[in-house]
């Protein structure tokens, strides 16, 4: 089942580089993304990006896939492919605006590998995806100016 893209974007108190570290290390998905259940078999590919497995949680369901970084330009983009129960992209941008302030973009373009139907569905999971994406990111600032202070 296709799902619609969505996205989000937010404005972040730190510098570029320090966000991009922090997002280049597949274990902190589990960290900032509310139904990350597990990151695993992680391995770094010849241009920089990684390819690991996940378990995703949805409505109760594990979805078990793989990420492998299609794109990776140190620090401005991250773009993943998808495969398993999820399959599709998943694009990280990210722009300085100034010294420590950088713009983060998360693009999630996901399908759904499992049958499911309905366009009352559909709608229902756009907005799971809208909600997971806004709160990754703001797990995300939160994470990352925590640090900053420690």
């Amino acid at each position: 089942m296709v799902m619609p893209k969505v996205s989000d974007t937010r404005i972040l108190p730190v510098d570029r580089e320090h966000v991009f570290d922090y997002m280049d290390q597949p274990e902190h998905q589990k960290d900032i993304t509310p139904h990350m259940r597990s990151i695993d078999h992680i391995q770094r590919l010849s241009h920089g990006g990684i390819r690991a497995r996940y378990v995703y949680e949805m409505a109760g369901i594990r979805l078990r896939g793989a990420v492998q970084a299609r794109a990776y330009e140190r620090p401005y983009k991250i773009i993943f492919d998808m495969t398993g129960a999820i399959t599709g992209e998943i694009a990280w941008y990210f722009e300085a605006l100034a010294p420590q302030r950088t713009q983060v973009t998360y693009v999630g373009d996901y399908r759904l590998a499992i049958p499911v139907a309905g366009a009352l569905l559909a709608w229902l999971l756009k907005d799971f995806n809208r909600r997971e994406i806004q709160y990754t990111l703001r797990n995300l600032e939160y994470v990352l100016t925590m640090h900053k202070q420690a």
